[in-house]
């Protein structure tokens, strides 16, 4: 501590990197577990009290270090130009004066070492560059307060096994994406008030009920992604009526998976579709509710002829009675779709004379793969299947079904969005 005190005594910009650890050359760190763990947060205020920049990594990640629990020595710092990294089993808070003046930093984490930290509040972090912000496996965090962030260049990532109670960030408009792990627990609400943009979202954790995004305007990135999958509870989803995808032919990837208690499924669904013209990869599957799935503005969808996947199912709900489909793609479209067990609906027939099947997908078990079976729902006089679906048929045991036939139209329903939990 004593050198460590002597080596950055005045120093105002740091050019290279700080890392609190043993090192195994002793000219260049402690050069004792002693040493290492006699240090404690007096001792860096003493030593980093000037300090206002970094060019590197500031990484605090000894075992050893047994004293150190605040930080607090780094009051001053406005910059860190790559890595803050925080994996310290001694932590216990970073709140003011810890990282109080921090405006801006590469990439920002907390590892699963760092397992007492309970709270983060980092009241003028404005920018995280292109790396984000992690916080790894077995943190558990009760509070994570940004109150001025505005952009995350990178992305959020939720790891998990891991318990985030509340994390508030009200300014930020940009992320690069926010991605949450199905071992996640905690985040019910998970509200962006003022996000406008991100290059995708993809929200698994289960414990989730709500997911506020009031303005968001876009998902941007070069294969824009927008998922919900596997959240048993997730009640309400706000999205303005504005959003769009900003590339809406090019790659867009969304998936409504597992959702079982979403209040007003079929407009919450339905809004989303109508923003994009083409997808790569699309994924309707198990929506307790989800009454019809509007893909008029759809005229596209991937039609890779070399391989039986099918980039598009709808299958597995329940209440499904319509799906309206664009002009354009019923005239246009060649490819597969994967359309089954939906035990409300009944025959395709709005598919009309321009869908074909891949022929590589034209035996029984190829079909069976491919999810297409179900395509004919009905012998031919019930289901007035057009003749190439019939020829794909020939030579396939056919599947019948009792469902009703579904009725074409637009669904009808009364948009209600309510934001149940706090703002910040």
């Amino acid at each position: 501590p004593a050198r460590l005190k002597d080596a950055f005594k005045g120093v105002c910009r740091f050019e290279g990197t700080i890392v609190i650890s043993i090192a195994a050359d002793a000219r260049r760190g402690f050069d004792s577990v002693a040493g290492c763990a006699s240090l404690n947060d007096a001792d860096l205020v003493e030593a980093f009290s000037s300090l206002r920049e970094i060019t590197g990594t500031i990484l605090a990640s000894s075992r050893a270090v047994l004293n150190v629990k605040t930080l607090e020595g780094f009051s001053g710092l406005v910059t860190a130009g790559d890595i803050v990294g925080l994996t310290l089993q001694s932590l216990e808070t970073i709140v003011p004066p810890a990282f109080c003046n921090l405006r801006s930093a590469n990439f920002f984490f907390i590892s699963s070492e760092a397992s007492r930290l309970r709270t983060i509040v980092l009241p003028n972090l404005e920018w995280v560059g292109d790396s984000g912000v992690a916080w790894n496996s077995a943190v558990f965090l009760d509070l994570v307060w940004l109150p001025k962030l505005q952009v995350i260049l990178g992305g959020i990532r939720f790891d998990g096994p891991a318990r985030f109670r509340k994390f508030y960030a009200p300014l930020l408009e940009r992320i690069g994406g926010l991605a949450t792990n199905p071992n996640v627990e905690g985040l019910e609400c998970l509200n962006l008030p003022s996000l406008r943009s991100a290059g995708r979202l993809l929200f698994t954790h289960p414990s989730g009920k709500q997911i506020l995004l009031p303005k968001l305007e876009s998902v941007d990135g070069p294969s824009p992604s927008f998922r919900f999958t596997d959240m048993p509870i997730l009640e309400l989803v706000q999205i303005p009526s504005t959003f769009a995808f900003s590339q809406p032919t090019q790659n867009v990837n969304l998936q409504f998976i597992n959702l079982l208690s979403l209040k007003n499924p079929t407009e919450t669904i339905n809004t989303i579709l109508q923003t994009a013209q083409f997808y790569n990869f699309l994924r309707i599957q198990n929506v307790e509710g989800l009454k019809s799935v509007d893909l008029s503005a759809v005229v596209a969808f991937d039609d890779d002829p070399n391989n039986c996947r099918i980039p598009t199912t709808i299958s597995g709900n329940a209440h499904l009675t319509e799906i309206i489909f664009s002009q354009a793609l019923v005239t246009n479209y060649i490819g597969q779709l994967g359309i089954f067990n939906n035990g409300m609906l009944g025959s395709l027939d709005s598919l009309g004379q321009g869908l074909v099947l891949n022929a590589f997908c034209s035996d029984q078990a190829q079909l069976q793969t491919c999810g297409l079976s179900s395509l004919s729902s009905a012998d031919n006089t019930q289901s007035g299947l057009p003749t190439v679906l019939e020829t794909v048929f020939e030579n396939s045991t056919r599947v019948n079904s009792d469902a009703p036939p579904c009725n074409v139209g637009k669904a009808s329903c009364d948009p209600t969005v309510t934001a149940e939990c706090m703002a910040s």
